[in-house]
C-alpha cells in the first residue's frame, strides 16, 4: 500500500555577513594583553570537603600577586547535574578575595567545580578551580548568649556595622623564640551579633598552612600570644586573621611575622666552635634503599646517607603514609634536633602489616625544608619469628629515575673529535632507556635520520654523530624512560661549526649555504596565452651537494593546485618553459618555486601570473581601488569592449566572464561583455583585487566548484542522530525519527525537531507495508509521522528521493554526501553514542535492519557502508566496558566489511580523562580495586587501568588485522591541556599505538559581556596559549617513534572553537561571533597553529549542529547552509587549498 502526503516547507533565509576586517582592533586588543594577569588558585592546603556545620572560608591566592583594578568572580559547575548551577556565584570588586562559607552552604550535598576568574579590563583574563564536595547540615547559632558576652565584656551596645580591625604593627614582625612578643590587634567600633575572630599562618619555608596552629581571639585582649607565635615554624610566616558577625559576612587581614630563634649562652649569642664559618646550606640526604621489607615487631632503625655538614639548628622528622588507610598514619614518628638522625626501630615495630611510605624532612632556619621518601613493607610473621633484627633489603629495581648530567660546552667544530659527555647519576630502574634526537635551527625542523636509542654502555653523543648535525644552532633533546616511571626531559642548544680543514669546493660539494632564487627583473607577469614565453629563473650564488629545483602552480579559478602541472629536479637553465606556461588555465595564477639541499631545508619563491585568453576583449583599468585589478572582460568577442569599463572598472579582479563576480562594486561590467560578472559583482575591490589569499584578512568569494578533493590533513566527526539532529542523514526520514508519544490511537514519532524549517523543502513520499495508516506532517518545527495499525516497512522519503525521482536508490542524503566529501577520515564517537555507553555483549549492538537508526548507537554496517561509498577512512571508538567478543566481532567486521584500500582509526571510549563522563568513573573505580596496581600512587591508578583497559581492546585489533597493519591506525587520545597524562597512560600500552592524539580546540571564557571583536581577539590569544601544549603532544610521539623505531603520528581527535559561557547574556554575542571575519580568521591560525606545532591530521568538531547557549559546534549551521554564508566550513576548505598551507606541508 502507498499513500503520498505532499508538504511545502516555508524557507526564511536572512544572512548577513558582516565583511568588514577587523584585524587592527584584534592587534589592540593582543597588544594590551602583553602583561599577563596573575592566575586564581585555591591552595591544595585547602581540603575538598566542605562541612555546613563549620562554613569554612575559601580563600583565594594568586600565581604572581596581584593587580590594581583586578577584578575577581566565580561559579560553581555541578557534576551531578553535569552544567552550571544557576544563579549562583558573584563577582567580587574587592578584598578580601574569598568565597564565603555561607555562599558555598547554599550549594545542595555533591560533588562541584568551582571556578573562580580574575579579570583586569583591557587584558587576559584567567581562571583557576577547585573540586568541592558539600556535605552536612547548617550550624546553628547560639546569638543571644554570645551577644551577651560580648555585651559584658565591652559594656557596648551590639551594633549591625563590622568594626575596623588592623594589626597594630605595620610591616614584618621579628619574633625570637627565646623572647617572644605578642602581636596585637586594634578593634574600633561596637561588635555586631555573632562577631567571632581567628587566626590561622601559612609558612614560607613549608609552603603551607601550618598544621594545628591556629588560634581563637577574644575581646577585650585583642591580640596572639608570643609563646603561640614562637610555634610557627621558623623563616616568615604569614598570620591570617578573619573576623565575621551574623550577617555581616567575612573579612580577612593578613601579617607577615618572622620568627628566628638565637641561642643565649652567658647573655652572648653563641659563635661556631673554633671560629669556623657555620653552615648555611642543607645537605642532601636519602636513606640506603628506596624499599624495603620488615617482619612485624623485628626491625632495626633506619639509617641516613648524608652528604655534608649541618646546619647548626638542624631539626630532623619523620612520619609514615599507609595504603591501607589511604593516609597518614595518626600519633607515628619523631621530630628530632642534633643526635643521631635515623628512623628509629620502635616506632617502625608499631606499625601493622601493610605497605607504608615513610617520609622524612629535614629543616632549618637557613635552608628551605628538603623531603625524602622510601616503601616499607611491613610483613605479618605467621609462627615464631626467624630472629636476627636486621631489616631485609628486598632487591628490587629503584623507583626513581637517575639523574642526567650533560658535560663539555655548546660549541662544536667538525672535525675535531670531540663529542657530547653525557653521565646518568643514580640506579637504573627496570628496562630504562636513554634516547635523543634533535631540531636544527637553520632547517626550523627535527634533524632527519638522526639519534639514537641506548640501554646501556656508553651516555654520550660521539663527535661523529655531532658531526652529521647540521652547521649552527641545534637543540639536542634527551629523555629517558623506564617502566612504570613518567619519561624525563631534558634539552641542550650546542653550535656545530664546519672544521677548517673540511675543503670547500666552489663547484658544489661542501658548499653549505642555499643560492638565492629570484625571477629575472623586466618579466612580464601578465601572459597571453598563445603568445607566452620562457619565464627564466635566477640561480645566484654556488649550488650545494644534491641541490634540488621545482615547481607548480596553485589556480584560484579552480581554488587548489594545477592538476599534472609543474616539474621536479630540473637542470640548467633555470626556467619555466611557455609551453609549460600555456597549460595553466585562465586567471590568476600562483606560480611556488622550490628549492632544497640535504641538511638546508627548503625554501619557496612564489609569484601571482595572470593568464588570458586569445579572444579576451578590451581590458579596462582595473586600478583606481584594487591593487592587482585588471579590469579585463572576457565575454563574447564583439563584447568586450565595455569590459570592465564603468561600474567593473574599479575596485577588484574586474574580470567579467559571464559566470561569476567580476570584482567590480557593484555590476561587475555591465555594456555588451554578457552582462560581465552577473550578480553582485562579487569580491570588494580591498587586498589585491578583492580575490586572494585567505590570509590577508579578508574572506574570498565562494564558488560551489571549489569544493577541493579529499585531503588527508583534514577529517569531521559526526553528530549523534538524534530526533533533533540537523543533519540529513537518511533519504528515508523514518529512520531519523524516535517514537515520542501516543496520541488518540496515532504512533508519534518525530524527526529534525526544532530546526526552524531547515528540513529537505518539497514533497515528501510516504510509503508502508500492511494494513493501517501513516500520516507526515511537515512544519517548520520538524516533521512528525503518524503510524496507526499494522503499517510495517515504514519508507518517509526526503523531497526528490521517493520512487522514480532524482535521487531514487539512495540510503543516504545527497546534501549529506556531498558536503561531507572533502574530508578524509570521518570519527563516528557522536554516531557510536560512545559518551556514557553501557554497551558490553556484541548480542545487544544495534542491527541494521531496525526501522530507525536513531537516538541509539548507529548499526556498524551502516557505518562500514558510509565509509565505502566516500571512500574515507573511518574512526571508531570502543565502548569502555565492552566485553573481548564484543572488540573482536566488531574488528572483524571491519577488516571483512571495510574497502581494503581504506585505514581504519581505533581508540579506546573518548575523554577518559574527563569527569563530566561515566567512562572515567568507571575507570576510576576499577583502578582502585585492582590488586595489580596496589603498590601504585593512589592518585595514579586511573591512569594504569585506562591504559590497560586500552591496551586490552587494541591488542584484539591487532591481532584480528595480524598481516593487514597496514590498514589499522590505533589511536591514543588524551587531554591537550595536560600532556603528561599522555606518558603516564602510554607506559601501560607497550607501545600498542601508533597516534597520539589530543583536541586542537580554541576558545573565550568571558565572565563579562564583551563584544564580538573583544570576544575574539581571547580566542586568538588561547590559540598562541595552547601552541605550547600541543608541541609537547608532538615531542611526546618523537620519543615513542625514537624508542618504537618506527613513526608514531601526532594528531587531533577534535579540533575547533570553543566558545561557550554560563552566562546566558553572552549567548547571543557568541552566536554572533560565529560568522564573523574574525572567527574565519581564527579558525585558519588555529589550523596553521597546529600543523607547526607538529600535528599531521585536523579532526573538526563537529559536521552541522545548530548554534545554541550550549556551544555551536557545527561548522554547517543546517544541512543545506549556503557555503558563502557557512564561515567556519569554508574556513576549513580554503585552508585546504591557501598557498599558505602549501607552503608549509608541501615538498617539506
Amino acid at each position: 500500500m502507498m499513500s503520498q502526503m505532499r508538504g511545502r516547507v516555508a524557507r526564511a533565509i536572512s544572512a548577513v555577513i558582516c565583511m568588514a576586517v577587523c584585524l587592527l582592533f584584534i592587534a589592540d586588543e593582543v597588544g594590551a594583553t602583553e602583561s599577563v594577569l596573575p592566575r586564581p588558585y585555591v591552595g591544595m592546603h585547602v581540603g575538598r570537603g566542605f562541612d555546613r556545620g563549620i562554613e569554612n572560608d575559601l580563600p583565594l591566592s594568586f600565581y604572581g600577586g596581584e593587580m590594581d583594578g583586578m577584578k575577581v568572580g566565580y561559579w560553581a559547575w555541578s557534576l551531578k547535574e553535569r552544567g552550571n548551577v544557576k544563579g549562583w556565584g558573584e563577582e567580587l570588586q574587592k578584598k578580601p578575595w574569598v568565597i564565603h562559607g555561607e555562599k558555598l552552604s547554599e550549594l545542595a550535598d555533591g560533588d562541584y567545580k568551582i571556578v573562580i576568574y580574575a579579570s583586569v579590563p583591557g587584558k587576559r583574563t584567567q581562571y583557576g578551580s577547585k573540586w568541592v564536595r558539600v556535605f552536612g547540615k547548617k550550624k546553628q547559632s547560639v546569638i543571644v548568649e554570645v551577644a551577651e558576652q560580648f555585651e559584658t565584656v565591652k559594656s557596648e551596645v551590639v551594633t549591625s556595622v563590622m568594626p575596623v580591625v588592623r594589626f597594630a604593627h605595620s610591616g614584618t614582625v621579628t619574633i625570637d623564640r627565646g623572647a617572644a612578643s605578642e602581636v596585637r590587634l586594634d578593634v574600633s567600633g561596637a561588635l555586631p551579633r555573632g562577631f567571632k575572630a581567628s587566626a590561622w599562618a601559612w609558612s614560607e619555608v613549608e609552603k603551607g598552612t601550618v598544621s594545628d596552629w591556629d588560634q581563637t581571639i577574644d575581646p577585650p585582649n585583642w591580640k596572639i600570644d608570643g609563646r603561640e607565635l614562637a610555634k610557627l615554624p621558623l623563616g616568615r610566616n604569614k598570620v591570617q586573621v578573619a573576623y565575621r558577625a551574623d550577617g555581616l559576612g567575612t573579612k580577612y587581614l593578613s601579617q607577615w611575622v618572622l620568627v628566628k630563634e638565637t641561642k643565649i649562652e652567658g647573655g652572648v649569642a653563641s659563635e661556631d666552635e673554633d671560629g669556623k664559618i657555620a653552615v648555611t646550606k642543607l645537605p642532601e640526604f636519602r636513606f640506603a634503599q628506596q624499599r624495603y621489607e620488615i617482619d612485624k615487631g623485628d626491625a632495626i632503625d633506619l639509617m641516613l646517607m648524608i652528604k655534608g655538614g649541618l646546619p647548626k639548628d638542624t631539626k630532623f622528622g619523620y612520619w609514615a603514609w599507609s595504603q591501607a588507610l589511604n593516609g597518614n598514619v595518626a600519633g607515628w614518628g619523631k621530630e628530632m634536633v642534633g643526635g643521631n638522625f635515623v628512623v628509629k626501630r620502635e616506632d617502625l615495630n608499631l606499625l601493622e602489616p601493610g605497605q607504608y611510605k615513610v617520609m622524612a624532612y629535614m629543616s632549618s632556619s637557613v635552608d628551605k625544608t628538603k623531603y625524602i621518601s622510601c616503601w616499607m613493607t611491613v610483613n605479618e610473621v605467621v609462627g615464631s619469628s626467624i630472629g636476627g633484627g636486621d631489616v631485609v633489603v628486598v632487591e628490587l629495581e629503584p623507583v626513581a629515575m637517575p639523574q642526567l648530567s650533560l658535560a663539555n660546552g655548546v660549541e662544536y667544530v667538525k672535525g675535531d673529535g670531540k663529542g657530547l659527555d653525557i653521565e646518568v647519576n643514580g640506579d637504573l630502574p627496570s628496562e630504562f632507556k636513554l634516547g635523543y634526537w634533535a631540531w636544527s635551527n637553520e632547517l626550523g625542523k627535527t634533524v632527519s635520520n638522526w639519534g639514537e636509542v641506548k640501554d646501556g654502555g656508553s651516555w654520550g653523543v660521539t663527535a661523529e654523530e655531532i658531526a652529521e648535525l647540521p652547521e649552527g644552532r641545534n637543540k639536542i633533546i634527551f629523555y629517558m624512560s623506564a617502566k612504570d616511571l613518567t619519561t624525563a626531559y631534558t634539552e641542550k642548544w650546542v653550535t656545530v661549526k664546519k672544521g677548517e680543514a673540511d675543503p670547500v669546493d666552489p663547484n658544489g660539494p661542501g658548499v653549505v649555504e642555499m643560492p638565492i632564487v629570484s625571477f629575472e627583473d623586466g618579466q612580464l607577469m601578465s601572459l597571453t596565452k598563445g603568445a607566452i614565453g620562457d619565464l627564466k629563473l635566477k640561480v645566484e650564488g654556488n649550488l650545494p651537494t644534491g641541490f634540488e629545483l621545482g615547481y607548480w602552480a596553485w589556480a584560484e579559478s579552480l581554488g587548489k593546485s594545477v592538476p599534472d602541472w609543474g616539474k621536479q629536479d630540473i637542470a640548467e637553465p633555470w626556467v619555466i618553459t611557455g609551453d609549460l606556461l600555456e597549460g595553466l588555465p585562465s586567471g590568476r595564477n600562483k606560480l611556488i618555486v622550490y628549492y632544497s639541499a640535504p641538511d638546508l631545508g627548503t625554501k619557496y619563491l612564489q609569484q601571482w601570473v595572470e593568464v588570458k585568453d586569445v579572444a579576451s576583449g578590451g581590458t579596462g583599468d582595473g586600478s583606481s581601488q584594487g591593487s592587482n585589478g585588471s579590469g579585463s572582460g572576457s565575454g563574447s568577442t564583439g563584447g568586450g569592449t565595455d569590459g570592465g569599463n564603468s561600474n567593473g572598472s574599479g575596485s577588484g579582479n574586474g574580470s567579467g566572464d559571464g559566470t561569476n563576480s567580476g570584482g567590480g562594486s557593484s555590476n561587475g561590467g555591465t555594456g555588451n561583455g554578457s552582462n560581465g560578472g552577473g550578480n553582485t559583482g562579487g569580491g570588494s575591490g580591498t587586498n589585491n583585487g578583492g580575490v586572494d589569499d585567505p590570509f590577508d584578512g579578508s574572506i574570498r568569494d565562494w564558488d560551489n566548484a571549489r569544493l577541493p578533493i579529499r585531503n588527508g590533513f583534514l577529517g569531521m566527526n559526526l553528530g549523534a542522530v538524534t530526533f533533533w539532529s540537523d543533519s540529513w542523514v537518511w533519504t528515508n526520514v523514518f529512520m531519523q525519527s524516535t517514537y515520542r508519544r501516543e496520541e488518540n490511537g496515532w504512533k508519534i514519532y518525530e524527526a529534525m525537531q526544532g530546526i526552524s524549517g531547515k528540513m529537505p523543502d518539497g514533497e515528501y513520499t510516504v510509503e508502508f507495508d500492511g494494513d493501517g495508516e501513516v500520516e507526515c506532517i511537515v512544519r517548520d518545527s520538524g516533521i512528525q509521522i503518524r503510524v496507526k495499525g499494522d503499517a510495517k516497512n515504514i519508507r518517509v522519503w526526503a523531497p526528490d528521493c521517493g520512487p522514480g525521482e532524482k535521487w531514487a536508490g539512495y540510503k543516504f542524503h545527497p546534501m549529506f554526501l556531498e558536503r561531507l566529501k572533502p574530508f578524509g577520515t570521518v570519527r563516528y564517537m557522536d554516531w557510536q553514542l560512545t559518551n556514557n555507553s553501557e554497551r558490553v555483549k556484541w548480542d545487544n549492538r544495534t542491527l541494521p535492519i531496525e526501522a530507525t537508526q536513531c537516538d541509539k548507537p548507529i548499526a556498524i554496517e551502516l557505518m562500514i557502508e558510509l565509509a565505502n561509498k566516500l571512500k574515507f577512512n573511518p574512526w571508531f571508538c570502543m565502548p569502555h566496558k565492552a566485553d573481548d567478543e564484543y572488540v573482536r566481532q566488531f574488528a572483524e567486521m571491519v577488516r571483512e566489511k571495510l574497502d581494503p584500500n581504506l585505514k581504519v582509526y581505533v581508540e579506546y571510549s573518548n575523554e577518559v580523562w574527563n569527569p563530566a563522563f561515566k567512562q572515567f568513573h568507571w575507570i576510576t573505580d576499577k583502578g582502585k580495586t585492582n590488586p595489580a596496581l596496589s603498590s601504585m600512587n593512589a592518585g595514579h591508578r586511573w591512569l594504569a587501568q585506562w591504559g590497560i583497559e586500552a591496551r586490552r581492546d587494541l591488542d584484539i585489533w591487532s591481532d584480528v588485522f595480524n598481516g593487514q597493519m597496514n590498514r589499522l591506525v590505533r589511536v591514543y587520545a588524551g587531554q591537550e591541556t595536560n600532556p603528561w597524562i599522555a606518558e603516564m597512560v602510554l607506559s601501560q600500552m607497550d607501545g600498542g599505538f601508533d597516534a597520539i592524539a589530543s583536541t586542537a580546540y580554541f576558545g573565550a571564557h568571558p565572565g563579562s559581556t564583551l563584544s564580538v571583536g573583544e570576544i575574539m581577539a581571547h580566542a586568538v590569544m588561547d590559540i598562541q596559549n595552547r601552541t605550547n601544549k600541543r608541541s609537547q603532544h608532538h615531542q611526546l610521539a618523537q620519543a615513542w617513534s625514537q624508542k618504537l623505531g618506527r613513526p608514531i603520528d601526532y594528531i587531533s581527535y577534535e579540533a575547533g572553537q570553543h566558545l561557550v559561557s554560563s552566562d546566558d547574556t553572552m549567548t547571543g554575542a557568541l552566536i554572533a561571533a560565529q560568522s564573523s571575519v574574525e572567527m574565519y580568521q581564527a579558525m585558519i591560525e588555529n589550523m596553521k597553529s597546529f600543523e607547526k606545532s607538529g600535528g599531521s591530521m585536523y579532526m573538526a568538531y563537529q559536521y552541522v549542529r545548530r548554534p545554541s547557549k550550549w556551544g555551536s559546534w557545527g561548522h554547517l549551521e543546517y544541512q543545506d547552509q549556503p557555503i558563502e554564508h557557512a564561515i567556519k566550513y569554508r574556513a576549513l576548505i580554503d585552508y585546504l587549498t591557501s598557498t599558505a598551507r602549501l607552503e608549509l606541508a608541501m615538498f617539506d
